[in-house]
């Protein structure tokens, strides 16, 4: 801790102890300036509350996109793998084919004359 934090904190708290007796001895300035005190002091310690909830909430939605990223990348990269070997696989089959023997199918013109 600096020094002058430390004097800082060191005045700050001589202030409020002798607003404390001040306000205790029935002086209703005190009373107002200790009351707006501690209502500025829990609105800030409720701001604080919330900011760090939210930066908690991020990091836990940062952290699940990740890990459905993750798991996302690991699915297309199966299904790559799978697609591969299917390919793969058939052109083997391809290679394998026999040659196809005899002569083509030859279709006589005549058959389109009796469909008109």
């Amino acid at each position: 801790m600096k020094k002058t934090t430390f004097v800082f904190l060191l005045l700050l708290l001589i202030g409020i102890t002798g607003l404390g007796f001040q306000a205790a001895a029935g002086n209703p300035l005190a009373m107002v300036v200790l009351a707006v005190l501690a209502t500025v002091t829990l609105i800030i310690i409720g701001a604080s509350i919330s900011l760090i909830h939210a930066r908690i909430a991020a990091k836990q939605q940062e952290a699940q996109f990740n890990a459905n990223v993750r798991e996302n990348l690991a699915i297309m990269q199966q299904m790559q793998t799978l697609q591969n070997a299917q390919s793969k696989n058939l052109m083997t089959q391809t290679q394998h084919l026999p040659e196809p023997t005899g002569s083509p199918l030859i279709i006589d013109d005549a058959i389109f004359s009796e469909l008109e």
